[in-house]
């Protein structure tokens, strides 16, 4: 048997003479009876039970249900009123503060999420070379796509320029203008272009 916190709609007090247990399929309402008044010594008004079944599920052997999905859930009535800790949202913002350090350090709530949130992204974005990273080349955000253009655009008009001046200082000359001339002159001052990890696999049409 396991108590859980009774059903309350929103807007509506807690009822302190019900308590809800999840109990074996096999549990009667007489067993529970017996069981609270032998044990706590918790007399009892009523007992109303309800299962709930796990819906079928699609796996790779059919169709089948989840077994920890299916529960009965019995509903007793007290006699005496049992008040069952407030939840973290319905206290007072000092007791609450109080109550998350004290689960904080016997349970380590928020240190075990951190760890699974660490565990999912070392799932997702694998380790080492087979990790996934997210550049700012391939980044989606408006600040690194207009940081992007800007570089390009700064980068086209360097090569331009660098080709004028190029062509003017050899029309000076008197020499004849050609592409592998200026060619050593336009990428002056860019950067390096950047090699392809797998060049072996380039095919030439």
């Amino acid at each position: 048997m396991r108590l859980v916190r009774n059903h309350t709609p929103p807007g509506q007090p807690y009822n302190p003479y019900e308590a809800t247990f999840r109990i074996p399929q096999s549990v009667t309402k007489t067993d529970v009876r017996s069981l609270l008044q032998a044990v706590y010594g918790i007399n009892t008004t009523y007992i109303r039970t309800d299962n709930y079944i796990s819906p079928w599920y699609r796996t790779t052997q059919g169709f089948q249900r989840r077994s920890y999905k299916t529960y009965k859930r019995a509903v007793v009535g007290l006699v005496d009123p049992f008040y069952y800790p407030l939840r973290l949202e319905d206290m007072e913002p000092e007791k609450r503060r109080e109550r998350e350090e004290w689960l904080e350090k016997n349970f380590n709530i928020q240190h075990a999420r951190n760890l699974r949130k660490q565990e999912l992204l070392r799932m997702t974005m694998g380790e080492g070379k087979a990790s996934f990273k997210l550049n700012a080349p391939y980044a989606t955000k408006r600040s690194h796509i207009i940081r992007i253009v800007n570089e390009r655009r700064a980068q086209r008009e360097t090569m331009v320029s660098n080709a004028v001046e190029e062509i003017r200082s050899l029309r000076e000359k008197g020499e004849e203008v050609d592409y592998e001339k200026i060619k050593p002159s336009i990428r002056k001052g860019l950067p390096p272009p950047k090699k392809s990890a797998d060049t072996s696999s380039s095919t030439s049409v």
